[in-house]
């Protein structure tokens, strides 16, 4: 089989699938944000910028985005016209389909296409605004031209949701061809996948005694592979079979004939993506299976009765969204993974096995109830669970390290009493956003080091934090007092954090605290709204530190670069770097950081009580820096404070 057996890489250098370019005040709070969701459902790389435009003058990082995009969609609505930014955008996404061969989707969102395609209506009175600019007639050119392409219109349907989905569907299908594409001409990938399909479809039964394992690319069919029921009768010493398709778009796919009549009974790994079927054979036997994986099946369950599963440890549907049920798992004693991300369909589930290490219910929108034995669990990922309440016995996990109740919109609070100090360590991912305060008692967890606690819009506080936390995120928590949060922060570094750094003389680059506000509290004296500040003649003995505390402006961040400078009479002594990934901020955002003072090459002689000028330089190549302040750290004997500030607690 090696010789026929071809790798794959992706060949695509695109950063986006998809660029959205939207009028905000017409759709940012509905349609758009709804294809957005809609989109990232399907895991399809999408850029969308929610930022409120800023005079007339185009983002480079848009036209840069636009360019790094496979499918510009345009979403035409009533005042769409009225922005020069989205002119701008619009007129870029058309010279990258002329000269890049981009390809573009436009929606009429509440609007008469005529309008969009002759400028009248809304349209007209938008341009009347617009005589004597440079680029009208350029504009109206773009408009009609990519008016007149194949569009979908909102008003011939039914409703929104069928609205979206055949949208996402179509873009779907474009981005498929679009990679397919890119194997056309490469030598040897037609001629040894010929080679592959004409062995599955083999009629005799010669040499399928010796085959032991087959691996197919299913992304590189070149059209729909239709196998026999008992393509695999004969094949009796077959213990591994994999048929995956690495890549998300899929445009063939694999179909058995007649059903399928049996699997080899040596089979101990099983790779099925997109099984058509609606379970696995009757006489399907497991009893040396370790790995089940079927991705993106149309199983509705995987089979009847009890199935003695005594060597499997590890199950894996992601995206078999027709899935309604699990089957009794209590043979499966060796279980100790279930990922069932997807499986819209599934509506409740128990895993009786006493090793599973892992179970991912990501996206289960219909689970509503679960149960879970093991003691050994170490990661529950709950998100986008219809779940209304966890379970008591969660908390009693001793070995649970990361649990993610990411829209779980229907959990209404936490346990008021969890024997949460019982935990080594664990990590919250991003509660649920109906939760308005966290009564759990963490401070005692020694191992926690990290919570996220994004998109709580509800949450108007923190608990006390532990001393081991180095990293918190609580971006668009926007019901959160900035000042209140800043305080809490700041005082945690310095009553606790900081202390614990320097005891055990920890790198502090992990140190990163980042929840909304729009300004620098007044306690700070050394803040500023420009790039660089610069503080005189600071006493050097004793200072520890920095903090930093910058605000960055509401908008998609994506990855920002966050780069520090620090100079003393014009050398570098120090610098800091991080780097921020996050999808979008609907407010302004503060990021608190700590700079150890061992980090810098400080230039004073040793009978030199004071620092001469230092001065902070921040870099900002995407304007997203608002405003930052430092605040310089000392030791006491009473512990540490802040020099040149007013009293922040």
């Amino acid at each position: 089989m090696n010789n026929i057996v071809a790798s794959s890489s992706m060949v695509s250098s695109k950063k986006y699938d998809v660029f959205v370019s939207f009028r905000g005040e017409d759709t940012r709070k509905n349609f758009t944000s709804h294809l957005y969701e809609a989109l990232k459902q399907k895991n399809i790389e999408t850029y969308i910028d929610y930022r409120l435009e800023k005079g007339d003058k185009i983002s480079t990082t848009l036209f840069k985005a636009i360019e790094d995009s496979h499918v510009s969609i345009v979403v035409f609505s009533k005042d769409y016209a009225s922005s020069k930014w989205c002119l701008a955008e619009l007129s870029k996404i058309l010279e990258c389909k002329k000269e890049k061969g981009q390809i573009v989707i436009p929606i009429f969102y509440n609007i008469d296409p005529s309008d969009v395609r002759k400028q009248t209506g809304s349209y007209q009175q938008s341009f009347a605004k617009y005589n004597g600019e440079p680029n009208c007639n350029k504009w109206k050119d773009a408009l009609t031209e990519v008016a007149n392409l194949a569009a979908w219109d909102s008003q011939t349907c039914r409703s929104e949701s069928e609205f979206l989905k055949d949208i996402v569907e179509d873009v779907w299908k474009k981005l498929g061809s679009r990679y397919l594409n890119h194997y056309k001409g490469l030598v040897g990938i037609e001629e040894n996948y010929e080679n592959i399909e004409s062995l599955l479809k083999i009629g005799s039964n010669e040499g399928t005694e010796v085959v032991e394992g087959i691996i197919l690319d299913l992304s590189k069919l070149t059209e729909d592979l239709y196998l026999s029921s008992d393509f695999l009768a004969k094949m009796t010493n077959m213990r591994f079979l994999k048929f995956h398709n690495w890549s998300k778009f899929t445009i063939f796919n694999l179909y058995f004939c007649n059903g399928l009549d049996s699997f080899p009974f040596k089979l101990r790994y099983l790779h099925l993506d997109g099984f058509s079927l609606k379970s696995l054979p009757s006489n399907f036997c497991t009893e040396q299976l370790v790995e089940l994986c079927m991705h993106c099946s149309n199983l509705k369950k995987l089979w009847d009765g009890i199935q003695n599963l005594v060597n499997l440890k590890k199950i894996d549907l992601w995206g078999s969204r027709n899935l309604i049920e699990i089957p009794d798992l209590s043979k499966a004693e060796k279980l100790e993974s279930v990922s069932l991300c997807y499986c819209e369909s599934l509506c409740q589930l128990q895993v009786p096995s006493k090793f599973l290490g892992i179970l991912n219910l990501y996206g289960c929108s219909s689970l509503k109830e679960f149960s879970v034995m093991s003691e050994e669990l170490t990661t529950l990922n709950l998100a986008f669970t219809n779940i209304c309440a966890l379970p008591s016995s969660i908390w009693n996990k001793r070995k649970l390290r990361s649990l993610n109740l990411t829209g779980c919109y229907n959990l209404e609070k936490l346990s008021e009493e969890p024997r949460i100090n019982d935990f080594d360590t664990l990590s919250i991912t991003k509660l649920a956003s109906n939760i308005d305060r966290l009564v759990m008692n963490i401070k005692n967890i020694q191992m926690m080091t990290m919570i996220w606690l994004d998109d709580c819009w509800k949450l108007v506080s923190l608990p006390e934090l532990p001393t081991s936390l180095e990293k918190l995120s609580a971006c668009n928590c926007i019901s959160m007092d900035t000042d209140i949060t800043q305080r809490q922060v700041l005082e945690h570094m310095l009553l606790s954090r900081i202390p614990y750094i320097i005891k055990h003389n920890l790198n502090c680059y992990d140190e990163e605290y980042f929840f909304p506000g729009d300004h620098v509290i007044n306690e700070c004296r050394f803040h500023t709204e420009e790039t660089s500040i610069t503080i005189p003649y600071l006493l050097k003995s004793e200072l520890q530190g920095f903090i930093y505390c910058i605000v960055l402006s509401k908008g998609p961040l994506l990855k920002y670069e966050v780069l520090c400078s620090v100079y003393q009479d014009c050398i570098r002594v120090g610098w800091l770097e991080r780097l921020l990934e996050y999808e979008s901020l609907i407010s302004d955002h503060v990021l608190i950081l700590y700079h150890d003072i061992n980090e810098f090459d400080i230039r004073s002689e040793e009978q030199d009580h004071f620092l001469s000028n230092i001065t902070f330089i921040f870099e900002d190549n995407e304007d997203v820096l608002r405003e930052f302040g430092v605040f310089p750290i000392y030791g006491s004997e009473s512990g540490l404070k802040t020099v040149g500030n007013k009293e922040i607690f």
